[in-house]
């Protein structure tokens, strides 16, 4: 009996240790698609262009956070959840590309930063869109930029992909440590790994370069590890856009929706079964839907 027993432990998805070991249940991820290595960071870097842009400048989002070519912010939260500047030394190697020769600010320059700085902890985006001027694409001119350095493609896109390294690094290793929470061994350990340079990691980064390789998505990453393509699809399309992002929303929306087709894909396309998981969540969390597509119309539309 004993042996039958742990068969049928084993075919019913679980295993367990001799001993009383607690039975964990063996993990059932998502398939991995993964993004051919050939063109990887060609695929990565059309993506980053569409959503970030490709500002030779530093400029100021809607938020008023300084910011430069692909997304690459230049105030950052820090310890005591405050917005800080990031070392000049850092920034400028990231402007020059050489750790031997960065650029170095001048006295005004940094100053204006500082000064960006405090506007943005006000906060009072205008007043630190008055000091560094936002990016406008049909309006751009010589005088909206404030400092002495324009940044060529070549140096915005290295800049990119070493943060979208990091942003990565960081999904990966959110799946481990929630692998480690659930009890699962090095075995369901090596399998997270196959999701290194897939669909469903490149989703994940991307939104991880938006909002901070310091932010974590337990849900999201829980959604992937039970297999749940609805909540992550949910998670990365949904929950991920707060109202604090004020005017931006809508831009975010939209590529919020992209970074869950990424990772998910269309759900006109799902099984049966997922698309009806989908349904559910939009019923469960019907007030909170109603409220997004109230925010963003024009990406989810209110019928």
């Amino acid at each position: 009996m004993f042996g039958r027993k742990a068969r049928f432990r084993k075919e019913a998805g679980f295993f367990h240790e001799r001993t009383n070991m607690t039975v964990t249940p063996l993990p059932r991820l998502l398939p991995a698609t993964p993004i051919s290595p050939v063109s990887y960071d060609q695929t990565i870097w059309t993506h980053l262009k569409a959503f970030e842009g490709a500002v030779g400048r530093i400029y100021t989002d809607s938020q008023g956070i300084p910011t430069m070519g692909a997304g690459a912010a230049l105030a950052v939260i820090g310890r005591d959840r405050a917005w800080v500047l990031r070392p000049a030394a850092e920034i400028g190697v990231e402007i020059s590309g050489d750790p031997q020769a960065p650029y170095r600010f001048s006295a005004e320059e940094w100053q204006r930063l500082t000064l960006c700085l405090h506007a943005l902890r006000q906060p009072d985006p205008q007043r630190a869109q008055a000091l560094i001027p936002p990016f406008a694409p049909r309006h751009e001119t010589p005088a909206h930029n404030r400092f002495g350095f324009t940044l060529s493609e070549a140096r915005i896109r290295a800049v990119a992909l070493a943060k979208w390294a990091a942003a990565r690094r960081a999904v990966l290793g959110d799946l481990t440590a929630e692998a480690g929470r659930r009890g699962w061994g090095e075995s369901a350990k090596a399998m997270i790994q196959a999701y290194a340079f897939s669909h469903q990691e490149a989703g994940l980064a991307s939104v991880r370069y938006n909002i901070g390789t310091g932010r974590a998505m337990p849900k999201a990453s829980a959604a992937l590890l039970d297999g749940d393509r609805a909540a992550l699809w949910y998670e990365i399309a949904c929950n991920t856009n707060p109202p604090g992002n004020g005017a931006g929303r809508g831009g975010i929306a939209r590529r919020r929706l992209a970074e869950a087709q990424l990772a998910c894909g269309s759900p006109d396309r799902w099984n049966p079964a997922e698309q009806a998981g989908l349904e559910a969540l939009f019923s469960r969390n019907a007030d909170k839907m109603a409220a997004y597509r109230r925010a963003v119309p024009e990406i989810f539309p209110l019928t």
